[in-house]
């Protein structure tokens, strides 16, 4: 009798073990769990802040191009407007001399 309740004492321990062991295992396969959501989410917050700084750098980008556009538009305008300026002023002359060429003795 006395080998049966050593028997029984130890099915019991190694049924405990297992138990334990059985523990372990869902408690790893929870941590591996909680780390990949944990990744995931710390990936997904990455992702968002990433898009969130891509689409600020565009806007401030697209700004500086259309404040230089606009730089540059305005001065080719007070350009042209002094080729205009200067082209008004010499119509006058050139009209002259193309009417001194065309018509002789009209000096």
């Amino acid at each position: 009798m006395a080998s049966e309740s050593l028997l029984e004492t130890v099915a019991q321990h190694e049924s405990a073990l297992m138990e334990d062991l059985d523990r372990a295992r869902e408690e790893a396969r929870q941590l591996v769990e909680d780390a990949h959501a944990a990744g995931a989410s710390f990936l997904q917050e990455s992702n968002a802040k990433l898009d969130e700084d891509v689409a600020a750098r565009r806007r401030e980008a697209a700004k500086t191009r259309e404040a230089e556009r606009t730089k540059t538009q305005e001065a080719s305008a007070v350009q042209i407007e002094k080729i205009r300026a200067e082209s008004a002023s010499k119509t006058s002359t050139v009209c002259d001399e193309l009417i001194t060429r065309i018509l002789p003795g009209t000096d």
